[in-house]
């Protein structure tokens, strides 16, 4: 969208008047007329590098104005701020104006703004624009001279005037609110411009919300119409809504002796931020890759699909930009809903009134036999094509245009079908059954409860809640001033509200729906999953041999807890027999698999299981159940160090390094723990990518199983105390562990 230039003078009334409460609430109307008027330079400044801003007061305590210097006449008129592009200052300096203690001339305010505008960038092609802002509440004196002011007004080239009078006009406001407010309504009138009387910053928005050189001007795009192969037609389109979005934040470099808190930050101060992306090879996170090494894909599954620059032509659809007419169908035959995007507007080519004349006959063709056309329209060369519905538009002062919406193809619908209400689809059966005509009066009831007589612009098009909350959040950043209930009212900020919100007939029609179909709260049963990084893993003595998880030989250890005495009973004299209680020989049996949500307690529970004493099993069997174990949670801690990466998941493998070095202790299993350990986790870890995971590991000083703990261990003590300490090599970058097929997924979460 292309910016308008334009130059916006205010003239905001600061006479005693002004000062005085606005309808009995802690604002003042003057604060209302700077709240707003500070607010909207401060949008129009971050949405436009072309708009300039002013500000003159009258009924000021101080005479500063270029006409009074001049020749006099002008006192109590103020020049706050000259015309100029707006800046951090400005806006301070719009804020801050105080009412002065006599009253103003209306006339003298207005002839200075005038002037300010006539004298400035004179040979330049600028929209000018007044704004007036008054309570009105000041007898206006010098009115003959208003037919010369109009006449001049009328002769400046872009010239428009536009008059909020701040406090709504009432029976019970005074005579001279009154008689001004119809007074200035026909001056604005009389130069086609706009009067709106305002309460809070929002109607002064809804008085500049589309005004000539109030904002962005549509880009006219040219494009073709083609009737037929032989039958083309120029045209232009443009959008008419064009969404507002909060301005986006940029990162700068804070200058010495500023800070992040700082009111503003000077543009040549503050140092530009630049970012910089390197890509790194994942095997080697030390070596930079190259533009030559790297290429983008399409990734399916596990794999990817190269694609290189000259393959991306292939998915593309060359075509010039055109409209190319497929037929017409009757307009009712396209769902509402079927509407993706804000329309269009395509018309005749300005330069051309041929080309007008044709899509005028057009529209009025289409409108007499209640068509539309279906058209393939390409915005620009080799844009993506999409399919059309082009509507004669029914706007007043745009009949010779049509509206083009976007229409869905098979991929973009979504059909999710409800169940009717079945009782109502019989009037027979409504007629018969009182339950039915009550529930259908009590719909109907708060329907009409809630129906808007006469829509106002405010409700059917408000001012974007998240844009002015946001532009007078930024303002009181500037001013450093504490909001008023202006900017921290809720009904304020949030303009999407309804007005039956307390309404005493809409709430009890509310209540007689509710009785009337006495409905019932549904509560889900569904449980949440639940994801072993979101557990907190208990290690040790706290944990139980608890919750199965995964793998038969857990759920055999639960088995044999719960049927200990019968199994005793049935072998005699307390010995129990594994292959009784596992069902088969135990070399048979699968090995554990440890579950993604607790596996450290799998792992106890089979440990556990292995020595039991009751159990009468050879050495060797319950030394290479306990070994398998623990091979199997050494799998899921490198699992979870080279797929999870993230602090996260390095906590939980030290959980399960502390489960592990505990059952090496106990069951005399130091060479196998001290050996992943070394070569596990300190060799490749200890620096590198993983390098938090071992000084996790050094904080919770899981050093190696010494002789002292276990006789079997080659380690004596002071190799354990030198282990965390030791300074090793440079290790080589650690291999890439392959990503684990779905089924093996630790990271997905178990029934």
């Amino acid at each position: 969208m292309a910016s308008m230039k334009s130059m916006i003078m205010g003239v905001i009334d600061v006479g005693s008047s002004m000062g005085e409460s606005l309808n009995g609430t802690k604002d003042t109307k003057l604060s209302v007329a700077s709240s707003f008027y500070s607010s909207y330079v401060l949008q129009r400044m971050v949405a436009s590098k072309t708009v300039e801003f002013g500000l003159v007061t009258y009924g000021s305590d101080m005479t500063n104005n270029f006409l009074n210097t001049n020749q006099g006449g002008y006192e109590s008129v103020e020049e706050v701020v000259p015309m100029e592009k707006p800046d951090i200052t400005s806006i301070q300096y719009i804020a801050n104006i105080k009412p002065g203690s006599g009253r103003g001339d209306l006339i003298d305010g207005i002839v200075v703004g005038q002037d300010i505008l006539n004298r400035t960038n004179v040979k330049k092609a600028f929209n000018k624009i007044l704004l007036l802002i008054t309570d009105g509440e000041t007898e206006v004196e010098g009115v003959e001279d208003l037919e010369t002011i109009v006449g001049n007004m009328k002769s400046i080239v872009n010239f428009s005037l536009y008059i909020a009078m701040v406090g709504k006009v009432t029976p019970t406001s005074s005579v001279i609110k009154r008689e001004n407010a119809k007074l200035l309504q026909s001056l604005a009138e009389s130069i086609e411009g706009r009067f709106a009387e305002m309460e809070d910053p929002r109607d002064g928005f809804y008085l500049l919300a589309g005004g000539a050189g109030l904002g962005t001007k549509p880009q006219l795009l040219k494009t073709t119409l083609q009737l037929a192969p032989q039958v083309r037609i120029p045209c232009q389109y443009w959008s008419k809504i064009s969404k507002g979005k909060v301005p986006t934040l940029k990162k700068v470099a804070l200058p010495a002796g500023a800070t992040a808190t700082s009111a503003a930050l000077d543009e040549l101060e503050a140092g530009t931020v630049k970012r910089d992306t390197t890509y790194r090879n994942p095997e080697d996170p030390d070596v930079e890759l190259g533009p030559e090494e790297k290429v983008k894909g399409y990734k399916y599954g596990p794999q990817y699909v190269p694609v290189t620059a000259v393959e991306e032509d292939i998915f593309k659809l060359k075509s010039p930009a055109s409209v190319t007419v497929i037929g017409a169908i009757p307009i009712d035959r396209i769902p509402r809903y079927h509407f993706l995007e804000s329309p269009l507007f395509l018309q005749g080519s300005t330069d051309l009134d041929s080309a007008q004349v044709a899509v005028t006959a057009l529209c009025r063709a289409l409108r007499e036999a209640n068509k539309i056309l279906l058209a393939r329209f390409v915005k620009r060369e080799n844009a993506d094509p999409f399919l059309a519905a082009l509507i004669p538009s029914d706007l007043e002062g745009q009949e010779h245009s049509l509206l083009v919406h976007r229409l869905p193809c098979a991929e973009d619908v979504r059909d999710y079908l409800f169940p009717s209400l079945l009782a109502f689809d019989n009037p027979t059966a409504v007629a018969q059954n009182p339950t039915l005509q009550q529930q259908q009066a009590a719909v109907s009831a708060f329907v009409d409860s809630v129906t808007l007589a006469a829509p106002l612009r405010a409700e059917i098009c408000p001012v974007n809640p998240v844009l002015f909350n946001f532009y007078n959040s930024v303002r009181d950043k500037i001013t450093g001033v504490c909001s008023t209930d202006i900017n921290v009212s809720t009904g304020l900020k949030d303009t999407l509200v309804s007005p039956f919100a307390n309404s005493a007939a809409a709430t009890a029609a509310l209540n007689t729906v509710y009785q009337k179909f006495a409905l019932e709260k549904l509560e889900s049963k569904k449980k949440r999953k639940t994801y072993w990084s979101e557990i907190e893993v208990k290690t040790g003595g706290e944990a139980a041999a608890g919750s199965m998880a995964g793998g038969d030989i857990v759920e055999a250890a639960r088995k044999l807890a719960r049927s200990t005495s019968e199994a005793a009973s049935s072998i005699g004299e307390g010995d129990t027999d594994v292959e009784s209680v596992l069902g088969s020989s135990l070399e048979d049996q699968p090995d554990f698999s440890a579950g993604s949500v607790a596996p450290v307690e799998d792992f106890q529970a089979v440990v556990a299981f292995a020595v039991d004493p009751i159990l009468r099993v050879s050495e060797e069997k319950r030394q290479g159940l306990v070994k398998s174990a623990m091979q199997t949670l050494m799998d899921i801690v490198e699992r979870h160090i080279t797929l999870g990466a993230s602090p996260a998941y390095y906590k939980r493998a030290v959980s399960c390094l502390t489960a592990l070095r505990t059952a090496a202790v106990e069951q005399h299993q130091a060479h196998h723990f001290n050996a992943f350990l070394r070569d596990k986790i300190k060799l490749p870890h200890q620096f590198g990518r993983h390098s938090a995971l071992w000084r996790l590991v050094v904080d919770d000083k899981l050093t190696l199983v010494s002789s002292a703990e276990d006789p079997d261990s080659s380690a004596s003590p002071q190799d354990a105390d030198a282990f965390l300490h030791a300074v090793a090599e440079q290790p080589v970058s650690a291999p890439v562990v392959a990503a684990a097929d779905e089924e093996d997924d630790l990271f997905g979460s178990m029934a």
